[in-house]
């Protein structure tokens, strides 16, 4: 496939293993509700520490057992492993 819009056919039915035929179901609840099952569910425990320790990190939410340079040393090992 040659033309701009061939080589995306191409692609979003290949990303998401469907035929050319069944190009017409691929919308974005389509792609929303595919990409939460396929990145977010492995993950979300530790997305859910993340977004607790930045509250604490920006003062909305408190945690009087973690200092400010604990909380950023976790950060940067939960997002860089």
């Amino acid at each position: 496939m040659l033309s701009p819009v061939g080589c995306n056919a191409f692609y979003c039915t290949s990303f998401y293993g469907l035929s050319i035929a069944d190009l017409d179901c691929i919308n974005k609840h389509f792609a929303w509700r595919v990409m939460q099952q396929l990145e977010v569910a492995p993950i979300s425990d530790s997305l859910n520490v993340i977004v607790e320790l930045l509250g604490i990190k920006f003062n909305s939410l408190y945690m009087p057992l973690l200092n400010d340079d604990e909380v950023t040393f976790i950060l940067d090992f939960l997002c860089t492993s």
